[in-house]
């Protein structure tokens, strides 16, 4: 597969609070991730997946922590991680717009829609593995 370079995401999250502070959850505010690294900060973005968690697309909110786990939840503000993927992994696999043309059982898009707002990311760095397909509300939140 042939790489592609991209501009990705739709707006800067606030930093999780301090270890002293009391932890507050905002409607804006990721949600609570420690994988054992420092505290995460990163991107998100509100889209649809396809077949991620059970057929068909899903509503999904996504997050772009800062040690590139791009972790999946059903809606913003939840605590249960439903799928992760460590984007330095597959940095060279992943796809936007047309360039998703290339990816197998590339899904369709409901009515309305348009290829140019997909992302295909697989979940792991090998031709085999499982695409996430990511429908974005519009061209904003690929830049």
């Amino acid at each position: 597969m042939d790489r592609y370079d991209s501009k990705v995401w739709l707006f800067l999250l606030p930093p999780p609070p301090s270890p002293q502070q009391q932890p507050q959850q905002s409607s804006n505010a990721p949600p609570p991730y420690n994988p054992g690294a420092p505290a995460p900060g990163g991107i998100g973005f509100d889209g649809v997946s396809e077949s991620m968690f059970s057929g068909g697309w899903k509503d999904v909110w996504v997050v772009l922590y800062d040690n590139s786990d791009l972790c999946m939840y059903n809606r913003q503000g939840d605590l249960e991680i439903k799928a992760k993927i460590h984007m330095k992994d597959v940095c060279k696999r992943f796809a936007f717009g047309d360039y998703t043309s290339s990816f197998p059982n590339r899904p369709d898009l409901p009515r309305g829609s348009s290829y140019e707002h997909v992302l295909a990311i697989p979940h792991k760095n090998n031709s085999q593995a499982k695409v996430f397909w990511f429908l974005c509300r519009d061209s904003n939140d690929l830049q």
